[in-house]
């Protein structure tokens, strides 16, 4: 495991380091600057300009000036981003990026000391395939709208690269020989046993395919879970990716809920 400089968790569950990167979509260095913020009923949502020094992943460049955004509970006792106590404080911010136009760092180790650049980078390097998801929650009734699981390539290596890859087909995927997708289901209430969900015959085939990277460079593909997963009963779907020679991806879930 790789040793990074990170704050303290106070009252937050583990994350792996491993799991903030792959699920970060911008990695930054910058500097923080005076937040504002308004309060609607329990919350105050904050906001805060980051000054971008160096751009390690993502789409930003050094010179811009991004919006973080979080939320605040100011009668809670424990359980807040400390995100109002580094400003002015220059730090390695590993972000996601939302649809509005701003960014968001929902974790404490989500802000690192810049010494730990070097550490990220690797595990950057480490996992060029990541998965994203959407929407993460909805209802069963709704079984017109897709749920789309996004298989990411990152190149963030100085050298060019070659990966066993995936392609979207009219009505499922394919794989090269490999790439192993799986896909699982557990209840939403009660037993915490993840069950494999057998694919839909004909869902997905196997041919040779290989994604080509340049330096830098990023290749998304994207399909509908439901082409080749039956989603007919409440719970939670997971989704993990393993290409060969590289780390596992992050695992991406869908909330399914009753249809009530």
């Amino acid at each position: 495991m790789l040793a990074l400089s990170t704050p303290s968790l106070g009252c937050w569950i583990y994350v792996s380091p491993t799991e903030l990167v792959q699920t970060s979509d911008l990695v930054v260095l910058g500097t923080l600057g005076m937040f504002t913020g308004h309060r609607e009923g329990l919350v105050e949502y904050r906001s805060a300009p980051l000054a971008v020094e160096q751009v390690v992943w993502g789409p930003a460049s050094p010179g811009d000036t991004l919006t973080l955004a979080w939320n605040h509970l100011p009668d809670a006792s424990g359980g807040n981003l400390p995100h109002a106590e580094r400003r002015d404080c220059l730090g390695l911010w590993l972000l996601t990026v939302g649809d509005s136009s701003t960014v968001r760092a929902d974790y404490p180790t989500r802000f690192l000391l810049p010494d730990s650049l070097e550490g990220v980078r690797q595990l950057l390097r480490q996992c060029p395939v990541v998965l994203r998801s959407s929407p993460r929650e909805i209802d069963l009734l709704q079984s017109h709208v897709p749920l789309i699981v996004s298989v990411l390539h990152r190149n963030v290596s100085d050298a060019d690269m070659s990966l066993p890859g995936i392609a979207s087909r009219p009505h499922g995927i394919a794989l090269d020989p490999g790439v192993h997708l799986e896909v699982e289901y557990k209840k939403l209430h009660g037993s915490m046993v993840r069950h494999t969900i057998i694919p839909k015959p004909g869902s997905i085939s196997q041919e040779g395919i290989e994604t080509h990277l340049a330096s830098g460079d990023q290749h998304v593909v994207s399909f509908d879970l439901r082409d080749i997963a039956d989603i007919t009963v409440p719970g939670f779907y997971y989704v993990k990716c393993t290409v060969r020679d590289v780390h596992p991806s992050n695992t991406i879930h869908f909330r399914v809920t009753a249809g009530d």
